[in-house]
């Protein structure tokens, strides 16, 4: 197919069209010539791997057993009966009789042990195998059965209500300032990448991605691009494309799909939203997410002691809870008062102000051409809300960020990043220090 479609996209997209259009009329031509090719030679639905349809081995042959071991007990009763009607059950004849039956029932208990023990077996190894195709899935089965779940879902008409209005932005022309007393940090010792990504490079960021991610409006995954060299060549040049700046705006759309968290399922306050992009776009800006922290993390601008959120390579819940342990057992073992302060941001990522985004940025020294392109993505936001049965009208984002962007809990540690700085004077006089390591606890995030 790869080969086929090397002659196809030579033909279609020559280098002197290509280098003609736009980098948004390329990347939707592209993509959709590509979906349109896949789907005229891949069936477009895939049967599940069903784990329960076929018994295993172990069971069939423990279920053989047992059906056979039935059918002895069977004929044993019919014997019996035989030799009772025809006066010969007693003395030896009897006992040996008696002995077969009983050897006959101990084995049929046996087998049915083995029986069950094997179908547990098997459900075991089979749950195995579920979580490791889709952990997520597994675990949302897991925690949120089935009979704990509702079909009730809000109606469109609610949220084409409450949606475009959380998004809205009545103060998006603010000018964001430094606050008193905040101190800007120094410029960085190690410049941000800003050339192209070779070969190596995206080659890594598209083979990092999850072959199980759901794509976006165009149905093309990550293993499209894994699996057809052709389609990861045209990809890299249109990436190299739109490096400078020229966004498509396919990587600016999203369909919105609502994870129900608890209370009542009608209002769409109880959802969350979830945003399904182009996997296109989100390898581009995986890219520039790895660059851009590496950038913050090499220059100490986040700084590991306290933020560990949406860190690559850093286990921020674990570390953070083995610390605030270690501070509460100290305190209950050297009876000193602590105080813990749970902090639930609601709407987090909804509630990013985009020019405060462009303002952390300036502030962290981060290069204007990163800048600039991620203002640019911003400004296009929109999506719609997917249901099983309906799909609402667009309706931009002038605030906040996308759920599931691969940039997006960057840009938000750095927007938080602000406040752990401004905190941070602070250590020397507030928090709890624990007195055999001399470490303070403070703002952990």
């Amino acid at each position: 197919m790869n080969e086929e479609l090397e002659a196809a996209l030579a033909r279609v997209f020559p280098k002197g069209k290509m280098k003609k259009l736009s980098c948004s009329e390329a990347v939707f031509k592209f993509e959709a010539f590509l979906y349109d090719f896949i789907a005229q030679r891949v069936p477009q639905e895939e049967k599940e791997q069903d784990y329960n349809a076929s018994k295993s081995t172990v069971v069939q042959r423990a279920e053989a057993a047992l059906a056979k071991n039935r059918v002895q007990k069977l004929h044993q009763r019919k014997h019996v009966k035989f030799l009772r009607k025809a006066g010969c059950f007693y003395g030896d004849v009897a006992k040996h009789e008696t002995r077969l039956w009983r050897k006959l029932l101990k084995e049929g208990n046996r087998l049915r042990r083995r029986l069950k023990n094997a179908r547990e077996h098997t459900k075991q190894r089979r749950a195995n195998a579920k979580f490791r195709v889709d952990p997520h899935a597994c675990a949302k089965k897991l925690f949120k059965p089935p009979s704990a779940q509702t079909d009730v879902r809000p109606s469109q008409e609610r949220c084409e209500q409450y949606f475009p209005n959380l998004y809205k932005d009545e103060n998006r022309g603010y000018t964001y300032k430094p606050m008193a007393g905040m101190k800007r940090p120094e410029k960085p010792t190690h410049a941000l990448e800003l050339e192209p990504p070779t070969r190596s490079e995206f080659r890594r960021a598209v083979w990092s991605k999850r072959n199980a991610a759901s794509p976006g409006r165009n149905g093309i995954n990550y293993l499209v691009y894994k699996r057809l060299p052709a389609a990861f060549d045209m990809l890299y040049s249109l990436t190299r494309k739109a490096w400078y700046g020229d966004i498509p705006d396919t990587w600016a759309q999203a369909a919105v799909i609502l994870l129900f968290k608890d209370e009542d399922p009608t209002d769409p306050a109880n959802y969350r939203p979830i945003a399904l992009q182009s996997c296109s776009g989100k390898i581009f800006f995986s890219i520039w997410a790895k660059r851009l922290e590496r950038f913050m993390t090499s220059n100490g601008y986040f700084k590991r002691s306290k933020q560990k959120g949406f860190l690559q390579g850093v286990a921020g819940c674990s570390e953070h809870i083995a610390a605030l342990k270690a501070a509460l057992r100290d305190s209950k073992s050297s009876h000193r008062q602590i105080v813990v302060a749970w902090i639930d941001l609601k709407n987090a990522f909804g509630s990013v102000s985009h020019n405060l985004i462009q303002f952390a940025l300036e502030w962290y020294h981060v290069p204007a051409h990163l800048a600039n392109i991620i203002s640019t993505y911003y400004d296009m936001l929109f999506a719609t809300i997917e249901t099983a049965d309906w799909s609402s009208k667009c309706f931009t984002y002038e605030i906040g960020v996308f759920q599931g962007c691969v940039i997006s809990p960057l840009l938000f540690n750095m927007v938080f990043n602000l406040l752990l700085d401004m905190l941070s004077p602070l250590t020397e006089e507030i928090g709890y220090r624990l007195k055999e390591t001399k470490v303070t606890l403070h703002d952990l995030a």
